[in-house]
């Protein structure tokens, strides 16, 4: 166990060690810049996850710092955007190989969700994200709402029967 009594951890300043129930993680008592203490675990204090007893969060959130869109994972329109960037930017996506592999890129603008909402509008029943050109990125002026049936006219042919592209997927 390392001593990391004294060490500061954003506003925290650890005070000393405390007893744990598990033993398998170091528990520290923290005295925070607004004047509370906190308990914190040694990794969430080195890997940044507790920076404060908490008043950060407040602070932020009175100030909008971290204002939500107000959207649930449940959305369907939350839900596509967030499937959009996996196939674009997450080698471990099943999609990847047929999206970011093949250079599809998501527009700097769209990493915001608020600014997709903004561009396309909420997700119409029936349709799903379709890119006009199936070889461009994910942007504006290349997406569009679309049906099933107008999807399958402008896709790349990886659906036919037989083909080991992938499966039929719709977000």
């Amino acid at each position: 166990m390392i001593d990391i009594t004294g060490k500061r951890f954003g506003r925290l300043v650890v005070i000393k060690k405390v007893k744990a129930l598990d033993t398998s993680s170091s528990f520290w008592e923290c005295a925070c810049d607004c004047g509370k203490t906190t308990i914190a675990s040694s990794l969430h204090l080195r890997e940044s996850h507790t920076k404060s007893c908490g008043c950060l969060k407040e602070e932020r959130n009175k100030n909008g710092i971290n204002k939500k869109h107000g959207m649930s994972k449940n959305n369907r329109t939350y839900k596509t955007w967030k499937l959009m960037r996996a196939r674009c930017n997450c080698k471990t996506d099943y999609h990847y190989k047929w999206y970011g592999a093949r250079g599809i890129k998501v527009c700097e603008r769209w990493n915001n969700y608020e600014l997709f909402l903004e561009d396309m509008g909420e997700r119409p029943d029936g349709q799903t994200l379709d890119r006009i050109n199936g070889d461009g990125m994910y942007c504006k002026k290349n997406c569009r709402w679309a049906t099933p049936k107008e999807q399958a006219v402008n896709n790349r042919g990886c659906f036919k029967k037989g083909h080991n592209g992938p499966r039929a997927y719709r977000t």
